[in-house]
């Protein structure tokens, strides 16, 4: 038996097969953003969350690799009876959030990988490097918004169908964009030209987004 990894790198895949709900509270950042305070049970977050590692002396991957003795002194802690009063910061795909009730409801789908699954399936996958992550983010807005006017709202069928003529788009030019908020910023803007001719030929032609369904 060999000896195990000093490090854990590369990606852990999670899937949440059901939506899930929880109490929530809002906090504003600035004017724009609000993010959404809420308690889970470890293992719990775990079966459905995806984490890409860094590799080490790569550029691949954007979570700093783990210390297996980390992880030991970290279980240690904790068995004797000690809390580690600290936050995890997630990003979800899809979220709605009932000021009337205070709660928070997440999806099960993935609109992304079920459009761009072959780049989505490849180990060295741009959408898990820092440039393809920061470029997704920064169109993000403009998807939500076409979803928003054009489709019936912002659910997972809703983002595919908009994405879908865009869908043999090359990725492969954000490799070249290197690292960096500059570099993020350039191909998120390659993606965004690209997404403005597709919703203009499709408001052209005039037809209504329920009819764009993917069977």
């Amino acid at each position: 038996m060999g000896k195990p990894p000093r490090y854990q790198s590369g990606k852990k895949s999670g899937k949440l097969e059901h939506g899930k709900s929880f109490p929530v509270v809002p906090i504003h950042q600035g004017a724009k953003h609000t993010l959404y305070s809420f308690s889970e049970k470890a293992s719990e977050l775990w079966k459905y969350v995806s984490i890409n590692r860094r590799e080490e002396n790569k550029d691949d991957g954007y979570q700093r690799v783990l210390a297996n003795s980390r992880v030991r002194a970290v279980a240690d802690y904790i068995k004797d009876d000690n809390i580690i009063p600290r936050s995890i910061i997630i990003s979800v795909d899809k979220g709605k959030y009932d000021p009337k009730k205070g709660r928070l409801a997440i999806g099960a789908g993935n609109a992304v990988k079920s459009t761009y699954s072959e780049e989505w399936k490849k180990t060295d996958s741009i959408f898990f490097k820092t440039v393809g992550f920061g470029a997704l983010m920064n169109v993000f807005e403009d998807i939500f918004k076409e979803c928003t006017m054009q489709g019936e709202g912002f659910r997972v069928s809703d983002i595919v169908d908009v994405l879908r003529p865009l869908q043999n788009f090359d990725f492969a030019q954000w490799s070249t964009k290197g690292s960096g908020n500059k570099a993020e910023m350039e191909a998120a803007k390659d993606f965004q030209v690209d997404f403005a001719r597709s919703v203009e030929k499709r408001r052209s032609g005039g037809v209504p987004a329920r009819q764009l369904k993917l069977r």
